[in-house]
């Protein structure tokens, strides 16, 4: 009986979270109402507020649910045998990822907002964090089987590969001719030349 009382609560609130992202993607955290987010997910103020007491806990919760997206796509590749294709088809799912309107919007967003607020800027801080010590990790384990130039250092190439794909997210925006599907053979023939022993 818990676990489908458990299991209904996710839902709901994986509902709501759901319509807040509507709700921010097009006006943003701040010109966001949570009349407009009680509106969106179809439910009373004391329904929504049962869930989540403040806008802020939504915006929290928004960001812990990117930490679980992050867990799967990340998982999908660490065990696997070929490295660098393996980074490779990270980084191509990452900045697809990035390329998604919606989800750009948030994560502009959540940038904006992890600068003014601090409960915010710390999850994202530990988000961040565990996305490159994962990432340094499949360098890593690259360079130890003999498939990664071990002149390399995975820590720095950890952040330059971050730094690509968040770049992406802006490159898309200001540039309307760039198409990140139609250029991922540029990317993986970049990052092969980048990874590859001499």
């Amino acid at each position: 009986m818990n676990k489908t009382v458990t299991e209904k609560q996710k839902a709901k609130m994986k509902h709501i979270i759901d319509a807040a992202i509507r709700c921010f993607a097009v006006k943003g955290f701040h010109s966001t109402s949570t009349a407009e987010i009680c509106h969106e997910a179809g439910m009373s103020p004391g329904n929504v507020f049962h869930y989540f007491p403040n806008k802020n806990s939504i915006i929290e919760a928004i960001a812990l649910e990117d930490a679980q997206l992050f867990d799967d796509i990340f998982c999908r590749y660490e065990a696997e045998e070929e490295c660098i294709q393996a980074i490779i088809d990270l980084m191509k799912e990452i900045i697809a990822l990035y390329n998604h309107p919606e989800y750009a919007r948030i994560s502009i967003e959540i940038f904006a907002e992890a600068s003014r607020n601090a409960s915010i800027h710390e999850i994202f801080i530990e988000n961040e964090r565990n996305n490159k010590q994962r990432l340094i990790t499949m360098l890593k384990n690259g360079i130890k089987k003999g498939q990664i130039d071990s002149t390399l250092e995975p820590e720095e190439i950890a952040t330059w590969l971050l730094v690509i794909a968040d770049g992406s997210m802006g490159r898309n925006i200001i540039d309307p001719e760039f198409n990140e599907g139609e250029d991922h053979v540029m990317l993986e023939s970049m990052l092969r030349k980048m990874l590859t022993k001499p």
